[in-house]
């Protein structure tokens, strides 16, 4: 399950403002800061898990501004239960800060498992001028690591898959570090689907906010993340997929999160819209 903050996270953080006194992205659009609630259920899964059912919640804070800090608050609550009547519960929280600039990510973690403390860590990284990243664990224990030339943090895929769209392309290639997993990176291959016009999106938000996103345009993605140190043993399967909507505003929209062996449907269930951050 700690896989469940990479592929969300990278979901979030979806798209940029360029407005007069708004915080400005390459692309010209607005990420809005918000907080959104997910009811997840299960999907589907194999046999051989002898999963009978999942049920949980997903909250995702976003808050800040380009021209400072973005910061993401996660919590994913998971009561997983077997075919035998026995039970998990599965908590991770995870707080992100990466800088507007792009230039520099912190991630902490933590991993609960029936309610005790199962895991943490806490993992620094800045990009160097050649384009490369330095990194630094700080938790559970101390070590240095770089990371290949080119290699993206959350924001920075996420500015290039929403320049995609907006131009009319339909594929990203990238290579995605997010902390979450300690040095381990990931070749992330998004398909992104046409344009869905204000009030032609696919999630239902019955909440008042629900009215906001279908003033906004959305597109739906497929991202799947390609471990990068297995090169061609991949085998052509993803270690994990999500597939959302993404709507211009910043906010993800219903997503279905595929580990391979389960997969969790995740409906937004409530949303809570946050002024625009400012840059002065």
């Amino acid at each position: 399950m700690r896989r469940c903050f990479a592929l969300v996270s990278v979901a979030v953080l979806s798209i940029w403002t360029a407005d007069a006194g708004h915080a400005v992205g390459p692309v010209g659009v607005r990420l809005q800061p918000h907080l959104a609630i997910y009811d997840l259920v299960l999907k589907r899964s194999t046999d051989r898990l002898g999963l009978a059912g999942v049920n949980g919640r997903l909250a995702i804070e976003v808050s800040g501004s380009e021209c400072q800090n973005w910061t993401v608050h996660f919590r994913m609550v998971s009561q997983f239960q077997n075919e035998d009547e026995s039970q998990r519960l599965l908590d991770t929280r995870s707080l992100t800060e990466e800088a507007g600039n792009g230039k520099s990510l912190d991630v902490e973690q933590q991993n609960y498992v029936d309610g005790s403390l199962d895991s943490e860590s806490k993992i620094t990284a800045t990009k160097k001028p050649d384009g490369s990243v330095q990194g630094t664990i700080l938790k559970p224990q101390e070590q240095s690591f770089q990371l290949a030339v080119g290699t993206v943090f959350p924001v920075g895929h996420l500015q290039k898959l929403i320049e995609t769209a907006e131009r009319g392309g339909t594929r990203d290639k990238s290579i995605v570090f997010d902390g979450t997993e300690g040095t381990k990176t990931y070749t992330a291959i998004t398909f992104l689907g046409g344009e869905r016009d204000k009030g032609s999106q696919r999630t239902a938000l019955k909440a008042a906010a629900g009215a906001e996103l279908k003033k906004v345009k959305a597109w739906p993605a497929t991202i799947s993340y390609y471990d990068l140190a297995k090169g061609d043993n991949n085998d052509g399967t993803p270690s994990f997929e999500i597939l959302v909507e993404m709507f211009e505003n910043g906010v993800s929209g219903d997503m279905v999160i595929d580990y391979g062996d389960y997969a969790l449907n995740a409906k937004l269930a409530e949303l809570r819209l946050k002024p625009y951050g400012v840059c002065k």
